[in-house]
């Protein structure tokens, strides 16, 4: 209670304190992990928006370690998971995956080779991992054009790019509309951004299409 005076009045004022509840530890931990391992949210994601469901065959191209093609191997029953690396990466991935309990598939391959010619069963999923700031515009559309080539109707490529992103309120602009302009350029349609997430080497958007 504060008592003030204006003039010969005095008015009392009542001043509330209010604290904000303690953080859980489990949601401390959560924060923590979210800090060390900024790909943690945007893979779980993807893995959610994949949606391994048995009979999948999954390809994961440019294989860069095991923790995607991993945590997609272990999401569902059934699920077949081709792991595509064109580099020093694929034994340390294999290695992981085993040691992680997962059932993953590596060949050692590019990724433009493995879609044209599939070292397995054709697939239904692809995930494709790109960085605008390497990739050209020609060499994305010839891979989404493969991808789409190679998957049956309503096949869906998921596509994580690393991207010069800018938001407005979290919404992607600019280098969405190009990303989703190129998907549907190579013969994707229901093209769309699925999540937009910041590391600290910069923002992964997520996409995906469905092939006609």
């Amino acid at each position: 209670m504060l008592s003030v005076g204006k003039g010969n009045a005095m008015q009392s004022i009542t001043l509330e304190r209010r604290i904000a509840p303690p953080l859980s530890v489990a949601a401390l931990a959560q924060t923590a992990r979210a800090w060390l391992d900024p790909a943690r949210q945007w893979r779980r994601a993807l893995v959610a928006d994949i949606a391994p469901r048995a009979g999948d065959v999954i390809f994961d191209l440019d294989c860069d370690d095991a923790a995607l093609p991993a945590a997609l191997a272990q999401a569902g029953m059934g699920v077949r998971v081709v792991a595509v690396a064109d580099g020093a990466n694929l034994r340390a991935a294999e290695a992981r995956a085993q040691a992680l309990g997962a059932r993953v598939e590596f060949v050692r391959a590019g990724a433009l080779d493995a879609i044209r010619t599939p070292p397995h069963a054709a697939p239904n999923k692809i995930v494709a991992r790109v960085c605008r700031r390497v990739k050209r515009s020609a060499e994305r559309i010839n891979l989404y054009a493969a991808a789409a080539a190679s998957l049956p109707v309503c096949g869906a490529l998921h596509v994580s790019a690393c991207t010069p992103l800018q938001t407005v309120d979290n919404e992607p602009v600019h280098e969405a509309r190009a990303m989703i302009a190129e998907m549907r350029a190579s013969g994707f349609v229901a093209v769309e951004v699925t999540g937009v997430f910041p590391t600290p080497r910069g923002p992964i958007m997520l996409l995906r299409g469905r092939a006609s």
